[in-house]
């Protein structure tokens, strides 16, 4: 971590491998460490302080995102070659994100509304992929026009989404507006 002209370097107790992948306006960081060859898990950190966070009964858990009050994503299986599901951590709660009718889910982002950005899988052969907004129990889908994979990184408390989607062989970046009191079942979707 970066701060003030000052570097520290966070290494979770016992892991091979630490990768923070986001850090809320209190400085908490989240992220994920492998702790054996294949096999990773989720990680809080707050002052120097490690905590696992990985849902009961998962083989293996990665960290995406925390907000401001604490919630925390990410994704996890159950066995080695099982299927993908997202996971919302809040103060010791697991709640299972699982996009109807898609065979994996993964999310990537959380603002401080808690509304979670991430993609899914949505057939067996896992060759295509969308988008989605969850926000209040319901999912909107983020579907960039004429685009292929589409992938949500991060929203804000704006509501503004962002991500990158496949054209013709090229990556391209997206800008989708979220309402701020809910997810509309359209959303503005401007390509960057």
């Amino acid at each position: 971590m970066y701060s003030n002209g000052h570097y520290t370097f966070l290494n979770f107790p016992g892991a091979t491998n630490t990768s923070p992948t986001g850090i809320n306006d209190l400085g908490e960081i989240v992220g994920q460490v492998e702790v054996s060859q294949y096999v990773s898990t989720g990680f809080l950190d707050v002052g120097g302080n490690y905590t696992i966070i990985a849902p009961p009964g998962s083989y293996t858990a990665s960290v995406r995102g925390i907000n401001n009050e604490g919630e925390i994503v990410g994704n996890y299986q159950t066995s080695v070659q099982g299927i993908g599901y997202s996971f919302i951590y809040n103060h010791g709660t697991y709640t299972t994100l699982d996009f109807p009718g898609s065979v994996c889910t993964f999310a990537t982002g959380i603002n401080n509304l808690g509304q979670v950005v991430g993609w899914y899988v949505n057939n067996n052969a896992g060759h295509t992929d969308d988008s989605f907004v969850y926000s209040n129990g319901h999912y909107t889908e983020i579907d960039p026009p004429g685009s292929t994979s589409p992938i949500a990184y991060s929203i804000n408390d704006e509501g503004q989404v962002v991500g990158e989607y496949g054209e013709g062989g090229t990556n391209h970046g997206f800008l989708a507006q979220a309402s701020l009191l809910g997810i509309s079942h359209q959303l503005d979707v401007s390509l960057i």
